[in-house]
């Protein structure tokens, strides 16, 4: 049954082993955020739920940061009043955001890795995160950003391992 462990302990993003080749960098926020080219998109924590709702649907966007006096708050997503308006009917809709929304108050840094990263994401169960430098928010990272370049980057790793094992086994460049 550790097969399990291993599984569940990977996709939580918990530290176990994680496959590594020398021509292939760490996977980062900050090269996930360079290959998904994620812009930030915000809204303050008085907007109504409707507005909000405009924005996603104006950038087909999923999630948008919540700001209170320039900081992060939390993060209002389709997901969230969908929810509410299940819960409250279409009252949620000229409610303010701040009562919609996921409180957030862990954040990553574009230099934390991926796994940590999705380890945050899993450990307080969401969906979407903020990356956060030098004070400032810069992107808003989803999971399943996340979880696709961490795939792309398994599979870089993979092919690199494959072609070592080629080149290693090529007619004649091995010897006894």
């Amino acid at each position: 049954m550790a097969e399990a462990h291993v599984l569940a302990s990977r996709v939580s993003g918990a530290q176990s082993e994680h496959p590594a080749h020398q021509r292939v960098p760490g996977l980062t926020v900050r090269s996930v955020l360079k290959e998904k080219h994620l812009g930030l998109h915000y809204v303050d924590s008085h907007f109504r739920s409707l507005d909000a709702l405009q924005i996603l649907a104006d950038k087909s966007i999923e999630a948008v940061l919540v700001l209170d006096a320039g900081q992060i708050v939390g993060i209002f997503s389709l997901q969230d009043f969908a929810r509410t308006t299940l819960q409250t009917g279409l009252s949620a809709m000229a409610a303010p955001v701040s009562n919609v929304m996921t409180s957030c108050s862990c954040r990553v840094s574009p230099d934390d890795s991926a796994q940590t990263c999705l380890h945050l994401m899993h450990e307080n169960n969401l969906q979407f995160i903020p990356v956060q430098e030098a004070g400032h928010a810069v992107a808003l990272l989803s999971r399943v950003d996340l979880l696709s370049e961490i795939v792309l980057h398994y599979e870089r790793i993979f092919r690199e391992s494959a072609l070592d094992q080629q080149i290693l086994f090529l007619r004649g460049a091995y010897s006894c």
